[in-house]
Formats: structure tokens, sequence, C-alpha cells
């Protein structure tokens, strides 16, 4: 697999079993690290995108916050993920909101972790569907209604065929081979419309969609 992950924290056995096992079962480079910063991303500029599992024991989730949100200002950028997080609902809705492309309790079996690991290099989110519904929720309430002053003019005819896709729920997968066109094709459409429509990732793009389209 052409892709690069990173194992972000404290350099213990764990960490560092834990990218062999990844290595190992995705066949994607993997290696642990107590640090990473935006020069790094070059380092790793043979994968397409890399993935970056932040461990939430090294307490440093400011920077990852930070992070997060570079990437949604920039619309380019690692894809980014939590491991080992407590199973607290706060934290989980606080990951989604900030644009984190998924989560990974400290209690997930290993098949479980691979399984994301993949889900989210694919361009999908990973999230228990508990932390989904409450998302979409919330996001019904607080988020005012769809006006005609929303600017849909900067999207392209096939960004807006892409996120019309993204709102009806079909995974990147799916909508490449609806569309013709490759997975990666669909994922750099996807990153593109979340930087012109302002939203940090895929659950909030489709309830965009759903009011401004």
């Amino acid at each position: 697999m052409n892709a690069h992950i990173l194992v972000i924290g404290p350099g213990t056995i764990q960490n560092r079993m834990l990218a062999k096992y990844i290595e190992d079962q995705i066949g994607a480079a993997s290696e642990c690290r107590q640090e990473f910063s935006q020069a790094d991303t070059a380092q790793v500029a043979d994968s397409r995108r890399p993935l970056l599992l932040w461990d939430c024991l090294s307490n440093n989730l400011p920077k990852f916050w930070t992070m997060c949100s570079q990437r949604a200002e920039n619309g380019n950028g690692p894809c980014l993920a939590l491991i080992n997080a407590p199973h607290e609902l706060t934290l989980e809705l606080q990951a989604l909101r900030n644009g984190a492309d998924g989560l990974f309790r400290e209690c997930d079996p290993p098949d479980l972790l691979i399984k994301g690991i993949a889900s989210i290099l694919h361009g999908d989110l990973w999230y228990s569907r508990e932390v989904l519904s409450r998302f979409v929720r919330d996001e019904r309430k607080v988020r005012p209604q769809a006006t005609q002053s929303a600017d849909t003019s900067t999207l392209t005819p096939r960004e807006r065929e892409v996120l019309e896709r993204i709102a009806a729920g079909a995974s990147n997968e799916e909508i490449a081979k609806n569309l013709f066109i490759s997975p990666s094709t669909v994922k750099t459409h996807a990153y593109n419309i979340y930087a012109k429509i302002r939203v940090p990732n895929r659950i909030q793009a489709a309830l965009w969609a759903v009011q401004n389209l």
C-alpha cells in the first residue's frame, strides 16, 4: 500500500510494536516518532497522504487540535487520528468537530484498529455510530437553516457531483466507480471541497450540502 503511517507519541515498547504490527498487517511503511512538524511532511512525500496516529497518552492534544485546524484552513495535510483514547463521548465529539479523520479507543481490539486505519486511508471517517449520530443531532440543532446567500459558485461541476454523493453517504470507492475516476482523485476533490466550503470533514460537508445544494 502506498502510504506512510506514523505513530506519534512516547517511544515506548508498546508504540514501537504497534507500528511494526500495523506495517505487517497493512503493508504500509510504519514507524514511531515522539514529535511531528509540518517540515516532516517532506520526509514522507513518497506516500500520497501520510497518516498520523496521535497517542492520547502523549498529553499533547493542543498540538493535535492545531494540526487539525491548519489542515482545515489549508485544505491539505496528513490524515489525522487519535489512538489510545479513553471512552469519553466529549473527547470523541471534539475530535470529530475539529476535523480528525478518526479515533481509536484504548480498549479497541487490534483487528478493529487495522480495519479503521484502512478505512481512513481510503478517505473515509472512523468513528462509532453513537458519536456520528450524536454529532448530526447536535449540528442540526445549532446550525442555521440554509439561506440564498450560501455561495456555491466556487465549486466546479465535478466537485458538486462528488459533494452530492458524499451527502448521500457514498464512500470514496463508490464515488470513484460511479464517476469513473480513481479513488485518489475523489480524495483530492473532497479535500478541495472542504477547503472551499470551510468545513473540516466529511460529515460536516454532507450537512452543508443538504442545506445548500
